[in-house]
């Protein structure tokens, strides 16, 4: 004890020593600084730093990545330009295909047509590429669905307000004997908003190229670019026969689409964008209005071709026969540009070429801007990262204090979680789950022990127990076994399974190997585990009295982690059973002195039985009856002992009092009992003690 106490004087000492050398060292050692601050401190300078270096970086390297992001900017654009053309023919071959199998090829009039108008009209809302879904019949009736997206195209047309689709039609109506040609306009909703008959619309779609070459291919096809008949733009067809073959379906795709792709796409205003066929036909160009010329042969329109386009940049691009890939620079007109050709890859459009030609000097003209834009980012980043490190700084604080203040309350015996905001920082989070994991074995450990000392049954105090120890080993099941009364074998207590089919694990009854050797691997105790499942373990501990007798078994199974691989987990069950045993021992000593003490009073009844052989029994009978009646009284539910309730430890007073309700004849003689008569004077006498009270109550008269 004298040494403790002199290693306990030592510690205080010590820490006035070095606070008093901390005392005397310089003031900037002794200076805190809050963890949030800390860490927006660290993030402004981190941030300061990495700017000036991208700053540095960004200004003598921007001409080089300008020109390197040019070329990279026309592999895009080709990548996205062949996307587009992708997203053009495989939603429109999936689309078509299903409609091969619509009842709209069938219908031979055209309300039952129409009457497949949503499904249409659908199709069209669902691809916004698709510029009208038509079908032509061998009779030359005619159906064709168009979304009224462009203004300029609802104003040629002369559509209402509202409209939204078109439905041209070419069928035989009743009274007419040629086929009459009608446009309906419908709303968002499909209702008719106008119907007329156009006695100039002759449209026969058997004349038409995407209707001969599918029923001539009698399959698939892809026309190649013409004049729509109505919207007079510039397009392509997919076209199929039906299933039946009843009919030919076609979508239409208009190239000024692409056109506005490619307008989007350019990478600076003046930027020059074309595509073009083997031919040298433009198929798109940012101004749709240039590609068509006048056919010298007919009132038509022609696709021109590049040279007639007037671009001599785009002319001069070809004319350098320029590689895929390749970039080069050409002057034209004392104007330096930058030329690049890439191929346009597509499953059904071949030998397609983008040609692109970029103005050098206006390529360059923006790294002033771009620095300055730099910098402004860079001082608004600052800025955020400025807010962001003082609210992570906050958050790592808050949580920290939460800790602390956890860690203190532990130590007030106070084992309550706390809340705490939610922290992304690993330890942080690492950290609270161990406090909480602490607070919650600690409570538990507290509950354990409630549960020993609160509940007075054996099976129900071990069955709580054991729930408790299954949680704060962190086990999947466990179960508790007690010598058999005959000393041969272990019959199961308790048993407490988070999965029911670990259940198979504990029988009823065990031999008594299992308590012998509890550190061996027995029958049973290894199993395969499910797909995906990690195996379980077993371990049993010995359950003895103080003095060493063997009381049972305390079996357990755990999944195999860095918490239960490890001796000292074992160690840490082992000496928990050492409670669970006392308390076992203390219950089974409880239990016998109320077995002795049941003894005793059945003896004494026994012995007021054996007194007279016409009253034997009696004392047997009494408790018998006496509990049956009380149990039907507890039974009620109505009447007049339907709140008759009994608790066990008044249903043991009431048994015990029913046997000791004839104790008094213990003393009394076998002749008095045994007498069949009234008792004689000699023995009561009880006429004196009558005639003594009317006496008193005469004089007191």
């Amino acid at each position: 004890m004298d040494t403790l106490r002199e290693e306990s004087g030592l510690a205080p000492g010590t820490h006035r020593s070095a606070l008093a050398g901390a005392q005397g060292t310089h003031w900037w050692h002794r200076i805190t600084v809050p963890s949030g601050v800390l860490i927006s401190g660290l993030v402004v300078v981190a941030m300061l730093l990495l700017s000036g270096l991208l700053a540095y970086q960004a200004s003598t390297t921007a001409r080089e990545a300008i020109f390197a992001a040019s070329e990279d900017s026309a592999q895009r654009i080709s990548l996205i330009i062949s996307e587009r053309v992708r997203r053009i023919v495989d939603p429109a071959d999936a689309i078509i295909r299903q409609l091969a199998f619509d009842p709209i090829t069938a219908a031979t009039t055209l309300p039952a047509r129409m009457r497949r108008l949503p499904v249409l009209a659908r199709v069209l809302e669902q691809n916004a590429l698709l510029s009208a879904v038509f079908m032509g019949y061998p009779d030359g009736q005619f159906l064709l669905v168009r979304p009224l997206r462009d203004p300029a195209l609802r104003q040629r047309l002369g559509a209402p307000e509202a409209a939204v689709f078109l439905v041209q039609s070419m069928s035989r109506e009743r009274g007419a004997v040629a086929l009459v040609g009608r446009w309906n306009f419908y709303d968002a909703q499909l209702r008719v908003l106008s119907s007329s008959v156009r006695p100039d619309y002759r449209y026969d779609p058997r004349t038409r190229p995407w209707y001969l070459e599918a029923q001539e291919q009698n399959a698939q096809i892809l026309t190649a670019p013409y004049l729509f008949f109505t919207t007079h733009e510039v397009g392509v067809t997919l076209s199929q026969p039906s299933e039946d073959g009843r009919a030919i379906l076609g979508l239409d795709v208009a190239l000024p689409d692409l056109g506005r792709e490619i307008e989007s796409l350019r990478l600076i205003p003046n930027t020059e964008i074309v595509v073009v066929d083997r031919d040298l036909r433009v198929l798109a160009y940012p101004d749709m209005s240039r590609v068509l010329e006048p056919d010298g042969s007919g009132p038509g329109l022609n696709l021109r071709t590049l040279d007639s386009l007037g671009i001599p940049s785009l002319s001069q691009v070809h004319r350098l026969d320029i590689r895929p890939g390749e970039s080069r620079r050409f002057m034209v007109h004392g104007r330096e540009w930058l030329g690049q050709v890439q191929p346009l890859q597509s499953l059904r459009w071949r030998d397609l070429n983008i040609l692109m030609a970029i103005p050098t000097g206006e390529l360059l003209s923006g790294i002033d801007k771009s620095l300055q834009r730099q910098a402004w980012v860079a001082a608004s980043s600052i800025l955020f990262m400025v807010l962001l490190g003082a609210l992570a700084g906050r958050r790592v604080g808050q949580s920290l204090s939460i800790l602390a203040a956890q860690a203190e309350a532990l130590a007030r015996f106070d084992f309550r979680r706390f809340e705490r905001p939610r922290s992304y920082v690993r330890e942080m989070r690492d950290l609270g789950q161990v406090m909480d994991g602490m607070s919650e074995t600690i409570a538990k450990f507290l509950d354990i022990t409630h549960h020993i000392s609160a509940e007075s049954r054996l099976d129900l105090m071990l069955s709580s127990v054991l729930y408790e120890l299954v949680h704060t080993t962190h086990c999947s099941s466990g179960a508790v076994y007690l010598v058999a009364p005959d000393g041969k074998g272990l019959d199961r207590i308790a048993r407490y399974c988070k999965d029911p089919d670990d259940q198979r694990h504990y029988p009823e009854h065990l031999a008594m190997a299992h308590f012998i050797n509890p550190a061996s691997v027995l029958d049973g105790d290894m199993d395969s585990p499910g797909q995906g499942a990690l195996p379980q373990h077993p371990l049993r501990v010995q359950l003895r009295t103080r003095q060493g007798q063997p009381l049972g078994v305390l079996s357990l199974r755990y999944v195999s982690d860095y918490r239960q691989d490890d001796a000292n987990f074992r160690i840490f069950v082992e000496k928990l059973s050492g409670t669970l045993s006392v308390a076992i021992e203390t219950r089974n000593l409880i239990e016998g002195q109320k077995r002795l003490f049941d003894a005793l009073i059945r003896l004494l009844a026994d012995a007021i039985d054996a007194k007279s052989p016409y009253t034997g029994g009696h004392c047997e009978r009494v408790p018998q009856l006496s509990e049956m009646l009380m149990q039907c009284l507890c039974d009620a539910h109505d009447g007049p002992f339907a709140t008759v309730r009994m608790t066990e430890a008044e249903r043991e007073e009431f048994r015990l009092g029913a046997w000791l309700h004839d104790c008094g004849k213990v003393t009394s003689p076998e002749h008095v009992i045994d007498k069949a008569t009234k008792l004689e004077t000699l023995y009561n006498r009880i006429h004196e003690v009558r005639m003594r009270f009317e006496v008193l109550w005469r004089d007191a008269q």
